[in-house]
């Protein structure tokens, strides 16, 4: 992550130096309530109830009160169609 910040720092410095009118930028996306933790919770392909009913009550509990706390999916792809579509966030802004 600290990668992709750094590289889009210097592209950003290389576009101003050759006076391109473009803008690296880059993003954490941010943490949103998929579905693709099931493959690292379970390792297979069930939907996260049946995973979730495999659990004592108080760690289902608790993996529910986390994903309440998760970004939606369809809020979480704004941050990428807001710098897609050629806004320059600037440092920690959020398109969503």
């Amino acid at each position: 992550k600290l990668a992709n910040v750094v590289f889009a720092k210097e592209l950003d410095r290389r576009f101003k130096d050759a006076r391109m009118e473009a803008t690296a930028v880059s993003l954490h996306p941010g943490i949103c309530a998929t579905d693709l933790a099931r493959y690292a919770v379970a390792g297979e392909d069930k939907p996260m109830e049946a995973i979730y009913a495999g659990y004592p009550a108080p760690v289902q509990a608790a993996m529910q009160v986390m994903k309440g706390c998760l970004r939606p999916v369809d809020r979480g792809v704004n941050n990428h169609v807001f710098l897609a579509s050629g806004a320059d966030g600037g440092y920690m802004c959020s398109g969503g």
